[in-house]
């Protein structure tokens, strides 16, 4: 009887680098390789879809094999931005009643305040005659007018430890302070002393140290990926002036324009 071979039928040959080169019989590829060797597949009928390759095309081709599983897409990259003030933070100081500006005591673009910090002293013939008003109602001892010159006064945005020690001292100050809301540095100053101003003059502009705003630029072929996923990237900000601190942020918007430099 016949000894049935074991060995596997061998269809065509191919190239190791390029599975399309077919030859009926051993050889070399362009590349000068060996060919290798296509066995046939009994179950490969059966399996629909299925591609199955040597051993040695594999190897040579490097592939990795890994189970599948799901995941959210990651998208890795350094990108250079500008560090700026939150525009929702920023305060700008306007005199609600005319008048000169006897004191300045914040001189310079970038100088940091504290909340509550005297910033400049106003003289003004409205805010003497608002203070002599409700001290004339503290006298005359009518609730209603007191409450009524005390708005007034929180009208024209006079601090209330000014107006608690005018109710104290009785006295009329006349040239009234004016402080930082809040803590944060000059970011605008359109002042000097001896100015004149009245409530449509910007006197200085505050800026908060609460959040800051980095503006990045993003390669425009990134901006699709991005604009996917609101409110999910997370960016981890560092800064060469203080290299062994980070922080992280989200992204917030992505601005419509297109830096044609880039």
């Amino acid at each position: 009887m016949a000894e049935v071979s074991s060995e596997p039928e061998v269809l065509y040959w191919v190239a190791p680098m390029d599975a399309n080169f077919r030859r009926d019989q051993p050889g070399q590829s362009p590349m000068g390789m060996d060919l290798v060797p296509v066995y046939a597949n009994a179950n490969s009928s059966n399996d629909a879809g299925v591609v199955e390759i040597s051993s040695a095309v594999s190897n040579n081709l490097g592939v990795k094999t890994a189970l599948v599983s799901w995941s959210q897409p990651t998208l890795h990259f350094i990108s250079s931005g500008r560090v700026q003030y939150a525009k929702e933070d920023l305060v700008h100081m306007h005199a609600r009643a005319s008048g000169w500006i006897e004191k300045l005591y914040v001189k310079d673009l970038g100088e940091k305040v504290k909340k509550g910090q005297a910033l400049y002293g106003l003289y003004s013939l409205e805010l003497i005659e608002a203070q002599e008003d409700y001290l004339r109602a503290i006298n005359a001892q009518n609730k209603s007018s007191i409450k009524a010159a005390k708005n007034r006064l929180k009208s024209l945005r006079v601090n209330n430890k000014v107006i608690a020690q005018l109710k104290r001292s009785k006295r009329v100050n006349q040239v009234t302070p004016f402080y930082a809301t809040q803590d944060g540095f000059i970011e605008k100053l359109d002042i000097s002393e001896g100015m004149y101003v009245k409530p449509e003059n910007l006197i200085l502009s505050l800026a908060g140290f609460d959040r800051v705003v980095v503006e990045a630029e993003i390669d425009h072929r990134q901006t699709a990926w991005l604009s996917q996923y609101p409110g999910q990237i997370q960016w981890n900000l560092s800064s060469d002036l203080m290299p062994t601190k980070t922080w992280q942020g989200e992204l917030d918007y992505i601005h419509p324009t297109v830096n044609e430099v880039l």
